[in-house]
């Protein structure tokens, strides 16, 4: 990254942490024995994985090690949880929010070629998910097979309480629904403990917690019937879960994260975090006229906030923002490239156009006060041009 950028665009990646790194770089050089291997480096190499899955499951709060399994990433995480919760069945209803990351979304369609109802429930305007509709579509006794939310909105940040885990996660099991949580924005930046308990799946990727990418995990709750392996069939890899040759150096890499995760949330990190990103929010709409904070009233990740710049064209605005070094996004990291609304600002209730002219930034455990200073430069500094322009196209000729 030049000395001169900003990074505020966390919720899409991180950038690595320099433990990890070296724990990684140390696994490249010197663990490199297979896990399954019945020799000194293949012991090496196990010993290294299950110290991995101790600090992922300390991280999410997992009642044992054994209900980490390690994948390619949030992706195959999700993938995972859906084929361990459907498969077994031959149609029921599966119900999930108008809000959920593509990663879901997607799949879900491929599940309703099988035979499924996918039913999305609604978010209100702060884009707190219809808990209510949930509830009352959960106590229809439909055949609902699976619940599948987002702990935290990418987009907003939007949370899910505990006491609404809570309340979902009882009239789940009163209709032997199962629940899967798309945890993959939370970790380090709130507790997962607690969550956790209420879940019967949480997906988790590494990169978006200072850990290097194309490594994840899925929770899997003791108790469940033991799902058979579904996208990657093989060895026996992961107590026959997913099978594939352990990714040794991601693995060593997640748990060194998930250790530095685990530190940042239990210390003061989240207040320092929630600080930054309030003094970003508040010198933002104190110096630009009609900006809206998205979800601003809803229960939110510390480090997220979701800017709305009425007035101003939007790709006009990323552009510009871009070319002053700050690196925002419009959204979902998967559909910044689209030219189309973000879905979750529509499910949310605002128009097509304030959609695309709204900014998403995602500070991270590095952030400081003075790039705080700076990144709010910047955007005064455009928006204030752009509105300048937008005023002389709109003044009679």
């Amino acid at each position: 990254m030049g000395a001169s950028e900003l990074y505020f665009d966390n919720n899409a990646t991180t950038p690595l942490d320099e433990e990890v790194l070296g724990a990684v770089t140390q696994a490249l050089a010197e663990n490199y024995g297979n896990p399954a291997s019945r020799h000194p480096r293949g012991e090496a190499a196990l010993r290294a994985v299950e110290e991995a899955r101790a600090a992922v499951a300390r991280l999410v709060g997992a009642r044992t090690p054994d209900e980490i399994v390690f994948t390619s990433g949030g992706t195959e995480s999700i993938h995972t949880a859906l084929f361990f919760a459907l498969a077994r069945h031959g149609g029921g209803l599966v119900l999930t929010s108008a809000v959920e990351h593509p990663a879901v979304l997607r799949p879900l369609e491929r599940w309703q070629e099988r035979g499924f109802e996918v039913r999305q429930i609604g978010v209100d305007p702060e884009g707190r998910l219809s808990i209510d509709e949930l509830l009352d579509t959960l106590a229809g006794g439909r055949d609902v097979r699976l619940v599948s939310l987002l702990l935290a909105n990418n987009e907003t940040g939007v949370l899910l309480t505990n006491d609404e885990l809570a309340r979902i996660a009882s009239a789940a099991r009163r209709v032997g629904a199962l629940v899967h949580l798309d945890a993959i924005q939370a970790p380090g930046k709130h507790p997962l403990e607690n969550a956790l308990r209420n879940a019967d799946f949480a997906s988790l990727s590494a990169h978006k917690f200072h850990g290097p990418k194309g490594v994840g995990a899925l929770f899997v709750r003791t108790g469940l019937e033991h799902p058979r392996p579904g996208l990657l069939i093989g060895g026996p890899q992961e107590d026959e879960r997913r099978a594939g040759t352990s990714n040794v150096p991601g693995i060593v890499g997640m748990g060194r994260a998930a250790e530095r995760a685990h530190d940042f949330v239990q210390g003061a990190g989240i207040a320092r975090l929630a600080a930054l990103r309030d003094r970003l929010e508040r010198e933002i709409v104190a110096g630009v006229r009609h900006t809206r904070v998205h979800g601003e009233s809803a229960p939110r990740l510390p480090n997220t906030t979701n800017i709305g710049f009425p007035g101003v064209d939007g790709e006009l605005l990323h552009l510009s923002l871009a070319a002053e070094g700050l690196c925002v996004s419009g959204g979902s990291a998967c559909s910044s490239r689209s030219q189309r609304p973000s879905p979750v600002l529509l499910a949310m209730g605002v128009g097509e156009k304030e959609a695309r002219a709204t900014v998403r930034f995602s500070l991270s455990r590095r952030t400081t006060p003075e790039e705080i200073d700076q990144a709010v430069e910047v955007v005064l500094r455009v928006v204030g041009q752009l509105a300048g322009l937008s005023a002389s196209a709109a003044e009679p000729s």
